[in-house]
């Protein structure tokens, strides 16, 4: 369900799923107001292209 109440079905075809890399270790759901707010984003790193130096990441998964 998203914050405006909406509910989202299996079958809905617009969810669009991007995975990030954060290398800070934050585990847990953020909303999109701290994210923006808080300049998280500009930690997450795309995962095209990175290259693992240590044994264990966070993966952050922005759902639009």
């Amino acid at each position: 369900m998203k914050t405006d109440g909406t509910i989202l079905e299996e079958n809905v075809e617009q969810i669009a799923v991007t995975p990030f890399i954060d290398k800070s270790m934050r585990v847990g759901a953020i909303d999109e107001v701290t994210v923006k707010e808080g300049g998280i984003m500009d930690e997450l790193i795309p995962i095209s292209g990175f290259l693992l130096e240590q044994s264990s990441y966070a993966l952050a998964l922005n759902l639009n």
